[in-house]
């Protein structure tokens, strides 16, 4: 999970890449500022964002930077990244720039004689900037119970023994009020939300053609990888979300 794929200018990154990672765009601290533009839904976007900030795009999205002043940014692709980002989001930095000088190490790493395959070091790297990304998130407007949930949720994605309703039960609050509350802000139940992180992490790893080292990933493998213990349940899970089977859909 997080393998940084490429860090490097913006001008240099692999259009071949980018459909199954994230992006994170990160300006120079020489920049000032700037705007970002997307398209979704047929609609035209534009986000102005202050020093500082660093853009997250989802896999997939189509994105323009205007820099001012106009400059080539950093920008670093992962690969199967754990983030809770659905559409482009922008982040402030700390007044230390750690994602900046992150995404720098695994620049400076990628071109270097040291570099393999799988590697750790880039990992970790990609680790602590999808860390740093969740930690920096500006304010969504969630409780700290919705907050503390989704955390929760979040770190038990791929986990086949977690039981959320023992998670709910164990905070000290009404069981029937948190569900409430958090469908309320987030507009779905603790166990569809749970759901949909495991299917999107699901359908990032069956683009994705991840593999061990002598073969494909099986549909039993991703299963355990997202947290379902029963193959055959996920796949009739991941059919009625998706319209497709794994298999189908992976091969798409």
């Amino acid at each position: 999970m997080n393998n940084i794929i490429f860090a490097g200018k913006s001008s240099k990154i692999p259009s071949s890449r980018t459909g199954n990672c994230f992006t994170v765009a990160i300006p120079s601290e020489l920049a000032e500022g700037g705007s970002v533009f997307w398209e979704s839904g047929g609609c035209q976007y534009e986000h102005e964002f202050p020093k500082s900030n660093v853009i997250a795009v989802p896999p997939a999205v189509s994105f323009r930077l205007d820099l001012h002043p106009a400059e080539d940014c950093l920008c670093v692709l992962l690969e199967r990244a754990l983030l809770p980002f659905k559409q482009i989001t922008v982040i402030k930095d700390d007044a230390a720039h750690g994602i900046l000088h992150a995404a720098r190490q695994a620049e400076a790493y990628l071109s270097s004689p040291f570099k393999g395959k799988g590697d750790l070091v880039l990992s970790a790297l990609g680790g602590l900037i999808v860390s740093y990304l969740t930690a920096f998130a500006a304010d969504d407007g969630f409780s700290p119970v919705t907050k503390q949930l989704m955390a929760d949720i979040e770190k038990n994605v791929s986990n086949t023994t977690y039981f959320l309703d023992g998670f709910i039960k164990s905070m000290p609050l009404n069981y029937d009020y948190v569900r409430k509350l958090f469908k309320k802000e987030t507009g779905a139940t603790p166990h569809d939300f749970l759901m949909r992180q495991r299917m999107e992490l699901a359908a990032t790893l069956l683009k994705s053609g991840i593999s061990n080292r002598y073969s494909a990933y099986s549909v039993s493998q991703i299963a355990e990888a997202c947290g379902f213990a029963d193959p055959l349940y996920f796949s009739k899970v991941f059919k009625k979300h998706y319209g497709a089977s794994p298999a189908v859909y992976g091969k798409a």
